[in-house]
């Protein structure tokens, strides 16, 4: 069984949890807003309790965004050196992918976030598949990211929605639980099956938004090696 490493910070707080195969060994959780400085220790914990090494690593799962800006710099950063140190394959997942996932719905699916600033980060799923492109939509335009029929919505965004696509809003057949933290073991599943099809790029943030600022030249992240 793959020894798999599943790691969120670009949602709502920081994760991290170590699965074999799709079995739980251990995970942590920080819901604070840390900016993902709490990353290394939390995978150092887990480690520890499951009694395992990083060396052991077959798969990085993390969170790529959209979401916290630091966090889904962070995370792709955090797993592409704990790759290189440990011979790990890493994977970037997108924030609505793993919700799609984590909400397991075999139909029709849209996922909205909410990005603030009266627009939606939104993309529509059937059986964990995409169904459109990532992308941030306007309240007023929030209707556009509908799926055809009828559909189940989910996300932080999910109220949002409903309010500014009434006309819309009749086809929502379900309002699964609306979340916008990440399931670790959504990312597991996801993992694995990326991992079967031979997907090997390695993980890098998702930006459907510039940034309000300018970055800096390089954004800080927790070192792999404080948890190998």
């Amino acid at each position: 069984m793959s020894l798999i490493l599943a790691l969120d910070a670009a949602s709502s707080g920081v994760s991290a949890a170590l699965f074999e195969g799709e079995a739980p060994l251990a995970a942590r959780r920080l819901d604070e807003d840390r900016a993902g400085e709490g990353l290394a220790p939390l995978v150092a914990e887990i480690f520890a309790e499951a009694g395992r090494k990083p060396q052991e690593l077959a798969l990085i799962a993390t969170t790529t965004g959209p979401g916290s800006f630091v966090g889904a710099r962070i995370g792709p950063a955090f797993a592409r050196g704990l790759a290189l140190a440990t011979g790990a394959r890493a994977l970037g997942i997108s924030v609505l992918e793993a919700l799609a996932e984590g909400a397991g719905e075999a139909g029709p699916l849209l996922v909205a976030l909410d990005a603030k600033r009266d627009a939606l980060y939104a993309q529509a799923f059937q059986a964990g598949a995409p169904l459109d492109e990532a992308r941030e939509i306007p309240l007023t335009q929030a209707a556009q990211a509908a799926p055809e029929g009828d559909f189940a919505l989910t996300g932080s965004g999910a109220a949002l929605w409903l309010e500014a696509a009434p006309e819309a809003a009749a086809r929502a057949r379900r309002l699964c639980a609306s979340f916008d933290a990440v399931k670790p073991e959504a990312l597991a599943r996801i993992a694995l099956r990326r991992a079967a099809a031979g997907e090997a790029a390695p993980p890098s943030p998702l930006y459907l938004r510039p940034p309000d600022a300018k970055i800096p030249a390089q954004i800080p992240a927790p070192s792999p090696a404080d948890a190998v």
